[in-house]
């Protein structure tokens, strides 16, 4: 596993080019999210990771004409891993289900145009 301040870097990379960005971090019963925008996503990560959570992918949208177009993938530790392609689409999944019941219009990202 690379570093919290690594994964924070790949964060702030992926945030120049989508409108908001988190890294999801997977508990046994939830998952929590460190966003790009946080003032200290570092300390928040380092918390996260200190209190048994397993940073997984990154999670964001895209803002295109008033359309938010949903991206998702894994960090490179759980490229490989099976499951963690539907865990990461459960996340967006849920969040694109809440925009739209609100009225948004959202689309998810093709995994070909990560």
């Amino acid at each position: 596993m690379r570093s919290t301040k690594d994964l924070i870097n790949e964060l702030q990379m992926e945030a120049v080019r989508l409108t908001a960005v988190a890294i999801a971090v997977g508990f046994e019963k939830k998952t929590k999210f460190v966003f790009a925008h946080e003032p200290d996503s570092l300390g928040e990560l380092n918390a996260l990771v200190q209190s048994g959570g397993e940073p997984v992918g990154l999670v964001g949208y895209l803002n295109v004409e008033g359309e938010a177009r949903f991206y998702s993938r894994p960090l490179q530790e759980y490229a490989d891993e099976e499951w963690v392609g539907g865990y990461l689409n459960s996340l967006t999944d849920s969040f694109l289900q809440v925009l739209k019941s609100a009225g948004y219009n959202a689309q998810k990202i093709a995994p070909e145009q990560n």
